[in-house]
Formats: structure tokens, C-alpha cells, sequence
């Protein structure tokens, strides 16, 4: 089955999150597992830390993960599939 999730991303903040995804679609089991062990020992506190590790378990746990940046307002829609 496939979840839909969809949350608003800043304007000026969306060409930092949309290259972060796309590093992390490209990386490999090996080194989403590596990845996520780093960013759990180095946890910050505050806003920063709060996409990392949640989109690292996504990527984790699914057979496929897409996303799309729709243009809503000033600001952009960010739409994920995740597909379990």
C-alpha cells in the first residue's frame, strides 16, 4: 500500500530540502543505515534535527519513496509517496 504525506516548505528553504532528498534517494541501504547512525550521535537540538532522522526512517523502511514540490502561494507544497 502507499501513504501520501504533504507539508509546506518555504520558499527560500526549498532548494536545500529538495537536494537533500535527493541525496538521500540516491543513496544505498548501506548508506541510508550509516547515515542514520551519524545523524543519531550527533543529534542536534531545535528545528534542525527534525526532517533528518524522520526522513532517514522513511527511507528506511520503504520499498520506494518519490516527492514533488507543487507551487502553493508564495511558498511550495512538498507531496511524498512512500510506498510500503
Amino acid at each position: 500500500f502507499s501513504v501520501l504525506s504533504s507539508t509546506i516548505v518555504l520558499a527560500d528553504k526549498k532548494d536545500d530540502f529538495e537536494g537533500r532528498l535527493n541525496s538521500l534517494m540516491a543513496m544505498s541501504d548501506e548508506d541510508i543505515d550509516a547515515a542514520y547512525e551519524e545523524q543519531l550521535m550527533n543529534q542536534i537540538t531545535g528545528s534542525e534535527k527534525g526532517a533528518g532522522l524522520g526522513l532517514f526512517e522513511i527511507r528506511r523502511q520503504v520499498k520506494t519513496l518519490s516527492f514533488e514540490f507543487e507551487p502553493d502561494g508564495e511558498d511550495f507544497m512538498l507531496v511524498m509517496r512512500a510506498d510500503i
